[in-house]
């Protein structure tokens, strides 16, 4: 239990320090390398995205769950480390050379590009798969906690101006290569040399390529959007697209993080195959994410006006319109965690939810080619929305027939928040249209939201609130 507890501190740690870095960053970096260098970069590092999610082949998942079966073994997890790290070696290597073959051909980002091939190598030396499945959380933490605050450091010093596109690529990829490097030396003292004759890569094959295919589905189509839209559009588009969904997925962040509070829940359920209590706790997670996401997504849409001015800078005037756009995207992927990954995967229907992830990467990729070149960021938007709609409608399908999940016991569970997020809404738009752009605006208009959504739910005797408050009085 000590170490589950010093593991869930070390981990809960670095997700705060990358909550807070962006919003330090962002703002600095959005006015230095203006929208067309911020473009110029997301653009690029799409592709590189993309890059080393094929080079990764899948392993870091499948590493940390096969490394954590030998942990106590050390001879058995030596030959299951050195036969993972070899098919990473073999897969990066083949990846490598297209990879430069194509940032040679694109003569615009090809200086880029080739900076950004240190992420390729910053892969290779990637073992934090093997220290998650040792559950040696500490040492990934404070390394990955490190090499983000040199990378800040150096950010502010070095970055000027927005021919400093290269440079700064530098500093992020440079930096992600030292982290992953110090990490390796730590390698020695948990596996030991083994011949080459020992190393078995071919019952690894099969099982590496299943969890590649969905892990890839959802980055590729994570990223396609942007490379498409640098294909048919500009750099600035790009810019103008990737700041406010950078955001978007900052909120994400806390709303997934809350939400996954409540997933341990629901797969002890699972295991127990008790349906009764499966349904209850995904009503009780659903409940859980609509009582933090409506509000959250009504409020980005209201103070978005007032935020992204003084947020992102001069040149930013069409993120507003993008930011509100995106910011659905908080409460259906947080849906699609309870009954996605929380559902399907311990009931064994990863058929299912493959099929769903690669349908939203069809898909993605149909609406993007349709609309970008006519409404450029806007249907990039667009595109996303409707993939991550289709993939959550599959999911929740699923999950429904499974579990005999009615749809108005959904609704029953979550209509105070729509309600109240709603109210809330129409009042906190109201008085942010009377403010000015300005710091001190977007923070009243956010207190006011949050001091009426409470005051509104205490009103309706909301339960989920209800029962919270209770249990802090009895403490």
């Amino acid at each position: 239990m000590n170490r589950l507890i010093k593991n869930y501190a070390y981990n809960l740690c670095y997700q705060i320090l990358v909550m807070i870095l962006p919003i330090i960053t962002t703002p600095y970096v959005s006015r230095v390398l203006k929208a067309e260098g911020v473009g110029e970069f997301n653009y690029s590092y799409a592709i590189v995205s993309v890059a080393v999610i094929i080079a990764q082949l899948g392993t870091n998942m499948y590493g940390q769950r096969e490394i954590a079966y030998v942990q106590n073994d050390k001879i058995r997890r030596s030959g299951v480390f050195w036969s993972i790290f070899v098919i990473r070696i073999i897969s990066s290597f083949i990846v490598f050379p297209v990879y430069i073959l194509i940032s040679a051909t694109l003569h615009s980002y090809t200086v880029l590009l080739i900076s950004m091939s240190v992420y390729l190598v910053a892969n290779l030396f990637d073992v934090s798969w093997f220290f998650q499945g040792m559950e040696d959380f500490k040492k990934t933490a404070i390394r990955s906690m490190v090499v983000k605050l040199i990378g800040l450091v150096l950010i502010f010093l070095l970055v000027k101006n927005e021919n400093d596109v290269v440079l700064y690529s530098v500093i992020l990829a440079g930096t992600e290569l030292l982290g992953n490097a110090l990490l390796c030396c730590h390698i020695p003292k948990y596996v030991r040399r083994i011949s080459i004759h020992d190393i078995s890569i071919t019952p690894h094959i099969r099982p590496i390529l299943g969890l590649f295919l969905p892990t890839a589905a959802v980055y590729i189509y994570t990223y396609v959007n942007k490379i498409i839209l640098g294909i048919f559009s500009t750099d600035v588009q790009v810019g103008l697209y990737s700041q406010p969904e950078k955001i978007v997925k900052l909120l994400m962040t806390v709303i997934t993080s809350l939400g996954a509070v409540m997933l341990p829940h629901i797969a002890v359920a699972v295991k127990e195959n008790n349906i009764d209590r499966i349904r209850k706790e995904v009503l009780n997670a659903v409940s859980f994410v609509f009582c933090i996401g409506a509000p959250m997504v009504v409020g980005a849409i209201i103070i978005a006006n007032t935020f992204i001015p003084w947020f992102l800078g001069d040149g930013y005037a069409k993120s507003v319109s993008l930011f509100q756009l995106l910011s659905p995207f908080i409460l259906i992927i947080g849906f699609a965690s309870v009954v996605g990954q929380a559902v399907l995967i311990p009931m064994k229907r990863q058929r299912v939810y493959t099929f769903s992830i690669m349908t939203g990467a069809v898909i993605n990729l149909v609406v993007n080619l349709a609309l970008i070149p006519h409404l450029e960021a806007i249907g990039a938007a667009i595109g996303t929305i409707f993939a991550e709609l289709t993939v959550t409608a599959i999911q929740f399908y699923e999950v429904r027939n499974c579990i005999e999940l009615k749809m108005a016991s959904i609704i029953t569970n979550v209509k105070n928040y729509l309600i109240g997020a709603l109210i809330m809404g129409g009042v906190g738009g109201y008085v942010s249209s009377k403010l000015p752009n300005s710091v001190i605006s977007t923070f009243i208009t956010v207190i006011l939201c949050i001091l009426l959504y409470s005051i509104l739910l205490i009103c309706m005797k909301d339960k989920l609130l209800m029962d919270y408050l209770k249990r802090r009085k009895n403490r």
